[in-house]
């Protein structure tokens, strides 16, 4: 007797969700330690200010690799600690739940021993192959044990436990034979032990995440990416409950199924017949946390194909949710782990892993899902699993990623809310188009089971189906700057030619090509109307290209010929989905394969035509030149047919074959249609170029101390004079800081006023100068600072003003008495922000004017800290106040000091 069918793919989304929690508890444990967070933030900052970009030097771009390591090792360290953990956890679950259950059933050991039933257990072990030492164990148990259910310890035999009802009940086949087959499924299954794992899941993963989120709840969680972290992190713990509980109810159906095809179907169904009606029908909330199917739902899924879980919504969502988190998984481990990995690199990986999870975990179940529909003459309906595995991974990625953070780029992560809409749309379509390559590839192979080697065929399928899937996600991103408009031409074109991935999409055809192929020679791979089809969409392909290349030839600026590059390219795709169209309204299961096969055969031969062209018009030959002329057109076929395998898979399904004169005429009003807006308004920013808003430039390169005389610094200064002298300063900073702002504020109000206690907000702004008869009569500020990279900034504020008269000679002597006074004080924030807390620090006096003092503060707000120093410098009617605060990096005394230098010397120029 065969055993029951192996839910590998069930292990595929543990091993997914495992991985996804290990990943999120390290992240979330990174980001609730300030500490650790320091350190990483400090550590990229003064990389990339050592190292700026661009990196188009090799050299330079890997010295600023080698640089991150230090401060990558911080995360490294703590990500696989938490792997390490979650791993050591999972193998504790093992072995703790067996135990717990032989610990539970130990008075019930020895006390019932029905001889008949142990005899019967035997023969019946005997019939399904389980003898010596793969024979599992019998216990009979009494109240309060009223359900069979198997256990397993890793490295023994899995134990049987019946209730003493069901082992009385030795003598009744349609009960004691149906319960002991249907715990023998799960033994021949060989999943017992990894069952005990999903079992406990949930009590593993909520401890885990509480201890991970502990450190980020007693510092507060002083950044945004730490809240977002934790917040989804209790997602994937809490989602962790209903998938697990729906895996285990997949399993007891399948069970169920393994008892049918062993001849007690009818029996099963009588007994659960006679189950007892539950008191009251179940919520929806307790239906999907129930760990076992309702004995209504167990008959109706062994009665009723339709009615099976596998390969339906809930399962294609599940999956899908499980692909996106593996895939933001795979897509950290690589940019963590991998010293010298990119962006570009980790996004390929993360799509195999997705597709290979989709693929794995979808695949088999959809041709399962078609094969039982296919023989109860029954609609495939396969809108269910494409709507499932569309929510899935929207939900999957948008609710559950792994790394929340802003301090990387992240999985098919788009900028704003407009990015985020955008590509859940694209997940959507993309799920539906998935379910629909499969779907395609499932009706042929549903017809070849029986064949021999079915079961390669079936391998290859599912290959091809990963390689597709590959394909489509990596393309995703580049879809959004279509669909959005306001990608660059050049972005357009090399971005997709520079990469082989997207033609991965060719392994679609070339695995219905190969069905078809093993289906027989019923019309060929092409039949006669495929093959006319192909000869002529050739040539007419290959004449509009051949006269568009005389158009190239004499293009001289450079913008419009990256636009006739890409509607050369854009023309070869149409003419393959003309003929795709075309071939694709035949009938028969075949047609949707001679649909894609053509198309791509007329794309890749116009291609060539293309090439040719290029190079007769003496364009030297290069590798460039083929993944142009030949990759972009077969690149940009591949995405529009998986975008139109949804149709090609309703179009099949219709069984009416269109007659030739309406399929010719409908094709060509679709690709008429389809070049009009493809080529008729260009390419999308073939026009003016939208110029993003100017961002201020390095400030180095900005106001030096003009050339002249020396004046009275103490004299009364204009509007000229302070805007001059704030951009003293510029020479002595860094090119990686930035010109904030310049501008007039002897009128701008002071939040300062709420500090506490008051007294000491009139010393921080210096009022006490309002005492001594003291009022600005001009006022001019310059702001300058470091970009917040990675939570790490430096800012420097300088204000000059000068008075109506000169200032005396007690503000000095003021100030200090003041700061006596006043050694912390606090600005109030209101909730959920933290109270911004000074506390003073003795420094030296600078010496800079007749009058000058300096104070330091060290800053809290929460667990964040900051340091800041005030300099005041007065001469005559003139004050300069310096105010530079480093966040998470101390205050740079060289660079502040002459700063100050500059900006005082101006004052006699």
């Amino acid at each position: 007797m065969t055993r029951p069918r192996p839910l590998g793919w069930l292990h595929l989304l543990l091993a997914g969700v495992l991985l996804g929690i290990a990943l999120v508890a390290g992240n979330v444990y990174f980001y609730g330690d300030g500490d650790a967070v320091t350190r990483y933030a400090v550590g990229i900052t003064v990389c990339e200010r050592k190292f700026p970009p661009p990196y188009d030097d090799a050299e330079h771009g890997y010295a600023y690799l080698r640089c991150l390591a230090r401060p990558e090792q911080v995360r490294k360290d703590i990500v696989l600690t938490a792997a390490v953990a979650v791993a050591v956890a999972f193998g504790c679950l093992l072995v703790l739940v067996p135990l717990i259950d032989r610990l539970r059933l130990r008075r019930h050991r020895g006390r019932y021993v029905v001889e008949p039933a142990t005899a019967r257990f035997g023969q019946l072990c005997e019939r399904h192959g389980l003898t010596g030492s793969s024979r599992p164990g019998l216990l009979v148990a009494g109240p309060p044990v009223r359900q069979a259910f198997t256990t397993a310890t890793p490295g023994r035999r899995p134990l049987i436990v019946l209730p003493l009802a069901v082992a009385l009940a030795h003598a009744d086949p349609g009960r004691f034979d149906v319960v002991v087959e249907h715990e023998i499924a799960h033994v021949r299954a060989r999943d017992v032990v990894w069952v005990n794992g999903l079992r406990g899941l949930a009590l593993l993963t909520l401890p885990v995440m509480v201890a991970a989120t502990a450190p980020g709840v007693l510092n507060g969680f002083d950044s945004r990416p730490g809240v977002a972290a934790a917040l989804r992190g209790l997602g994937i713990a809490l989602a962790v409950v209903p998938l697990t509980a729906y895996l285990l109810r997949l399993r007891e159906r399948e069970a169920d199924r393994y008892v049918a095809a062993a001849g007690r179907g009818a029996a099963l169904s009588r007994l659960l017949a006679q189950a007892p009606p539950a008191a009251r029908r179940p919520g929806p909330l307790r239906r999907a946390l129930a760990r076992h199917p309702a004995p209504a739902d167990r008959l109706a899924a062994l009665s009723r194909p339709e009615a099976s879980a596998e390969g339906g919504f809930g399962h294609a969502a599940l999956v899908g949710a499980v692909a996106m988190i593996t895939a933001t998984a795979v897509d950290d481990l690589f940019l963590t782990f991998s010293r010298f990995g990119t962006a570009s690199d980790s996004r390929v990986i993360a799509a195999a892993a997705a597709s290979a999870m989709l693929s794995g975990g979808l695949g088999p179940s959809l041709l399962r899902r078609c094969r039982r529909l296919r023989d109860a003459g029954l609609p495939r309906r396969w809108w269910r699993p494409a709507a499932g595995l569309a929510t899935g991974l929207v939900l999957g990625r948008y609710l559950l990623p792994t790394r929340p953070t802003q301090l990387s780029t992240t999985f098919l992560n788009l900028p704003g809310w407009s990015g985020a809409v955008v590509m859940a749309v694209l997940l959507a379509v993309s799920g539906a188009v998935l379910v629909s390559a499969a779907a395609l590839l499932a009706e042929p192979l549903a017809g070849l089971r029986h064949r021999p080697g079915s079961g390669w065929l079936r391998v290859m399928s599912l290959l091809a189906l990963g390689a597709t899937g590959t394909g489509l996600i990596w393309t995703l991103p580049v879809l959004d700057g279509v669909v959005r408009n306001d990608l660059r031409l050049a972005s357009l074109a090399w971005g997709l030619s520079n990469r082989p991935w997207p033609l991965l999409a060719l392994a679609l055809p070339l695995g219905l090509l190969l069905l078809v192929i093993a289906a027989g020679p019923a019309g060929g791979v092409l039949d006669a109307a495929a093959r006319r089809a192909v000869a002529a969409g050739s040539a007419i392909g290959a004449t509009a290209v051949v006269a568009h290349s005389t158009v190239v030839r004499f293009t001289t600026d450079y913008e419009r010929w990256l636009q006739l590059e890409q509607e050369r390219a854009w023309l070869c795709a149409i003419a393959g989905l003309a003929v795709l169209l075309g071939v694709a309204a035949g009938r028969g299961d075949a047609s949707p394969a001679r649909a894609l096969t053509g198309g791509a055969l007329v794309t890749i031969v116009v291609s060539a035509v293309q090439l040719g062209a290029e190079i007769r018009g003496d364009r030297p030959v290069r590798w460039f030149l083929v993944r142009l002329t030949v990759g972009l057109p077969v690149t940009w076929y591949c995405v529009a047919a998986l975008l139109l395998t949804p149709v090609l898979l309703w179009w099949a399904g219709r069984r009416v074959r269109v007659p030739v004169r309406h399929a010719a005429a409908i094709t060509a009003a679709i690709t008429a249609m389809a070049g009009v807006v493809m080529l008729g308004p260009g390419v999308p920013t073939a026009g003016p170029e939208r110029k993003p808003a100017a961002r201020p430039g390095p400030v180095a390169t900005a106001t030096s101390i003009p050339a002249g005389p020396p004046a009275d610094p103490g004299r009364p200064l204009t509007e000229a004079d302070l805007r001059r002298i704030v951009a003293a300063a510029v020479p002595a900073l860094p090119s990686y800081w930035r010109l904030k702002a310049v501008e007039n504020t002897v009128d701008e109000p002071d939040d300062t006023t709420r500090i506490v206690p008051p007294e000491c907000g009139d010393v921080y702004r210096l009022a006490f100068l309002d005492d001594l008869g003291v009022r600005p009569v001009r006022q001019f500020r310059g702001s300058y600072g470091t970009d917040v990279t990675h939570l790490v900034s430096s800012s420097l504020t300088i204000t000059a003003n000068t008075t109506a008269a000169p200032i005396p000679a007690g503000a000095e002597a003021a100030a200090m008495a003041g700061w006596k006074r006043c050694r912390s004080f606090v600005l109030p924030a209101a909730p959920p922000a933290h109270d911004l807390k000074f506390r003073l620090v003795d420094r030296p006096d600078p010496g800079f004017g007749t009058q000058s003092w300096t104070v330091a503060f060290d800053l809290s707000s929460g667990p964040a800290r900051a340091t800041q120093v005030v300099v005041v410098v007065i001469h005559g009617r003139n004050m300069l106040t310096f105010q530079m605060t480093g966040v998470l990096e101390s205050v740079d005394e060289a660079l502040l000091t002459e700063a100050v230098a500059r900006t005082v010397d101006a004052l006699s120029h």
